[in-house]
């Protein structure tokens, strides 16, 4: 499914310089850029102008009036009320979405990250259980792999990051914004040597 979704956790600030970021001081500039990501991360769910949303919603809203039995149609409304931070409502739309079309794994791992935010960014027992039942049904599930790769950068898990990134580019997902995937790639090589220069 081409959901909006699928690209919100890869639009990560990334535009720091390779000659500014290899400059004096070099570690700060590291963590500087290491912050800057996580913090354009954290806004990227409400990346939307609210009002412009809110008008989504309600023509999504309409379309299930006409047709309520059309799980795409929950699944994109799910989507739109994350990008407005109401995540319990999401969470309703995806559970609908559900019980059309049955536990399917891209729809686990839509919940799995609407359950996060609405955690506040917290690996709950929940969320783990939720990316653990998609991946084992599809182990490229896009949305699963997105929200594990964002949670390693905010760990400081440079190379799981990565790690995870990689499996999604290898999965030829038409999903997959993979130009996006490749910029965040190449920061966090950025952010790896960085360390490194700090503690040889």
């Amino acid at each position: 499914m081409n959901s909006k979704i699928y690209f919100v956790l890869f639009t990560l600030l990334i535009a720091i310089p390779t000659a500014y970021y290899f400059s004096l001081d070099r570690f700060s500039r590291v963590q500087q850029g290491e912050q800057s990501m996580i913090e354009q991360h954290n806004q990227n769910v409400e990346m939307n102008d609210e009002h412009k949303n809110q008008n989504v919603i309600e023509k999504i809203q309409n379309k299930l009036r006409i047709d309520p039995n059309n799980a795409e149609t929950w699944l994109q409304l799910g989507e739109a009320y994350v990008q407005n931070n109401e995540f319990n409502s999401a969470l309703v739309a995806y559970s609908n979405a559900e019980k059309l079309s049955g536990s399917k794994p891209n729809i686990l791992g839509l919940a799995a990250t609407a359950l996060y935010y609405q955690a506040g960014q917290q690996m709950t027992q929940k969320v783990e259980q939720l990316l653990n039942e998609a991946l084992a049904k599809d182990k490229n599930e896009v949305s699963s792999l997105s929200l594990l790769a964002t949670i390693a950068l905010e760990n400081r898990q440079y190379q799981q990051a990565g790690m995870y990134l990689q499996q999604l580019l290898d999965s030829g997902n038409a999903a997959v914004d993979r130009r996006s995937v490749i910029q965040r790639m190449k920061m966090l090589d950025f952010l790896q040597r960085g360390e490194k220069g700090q503690n040889p």
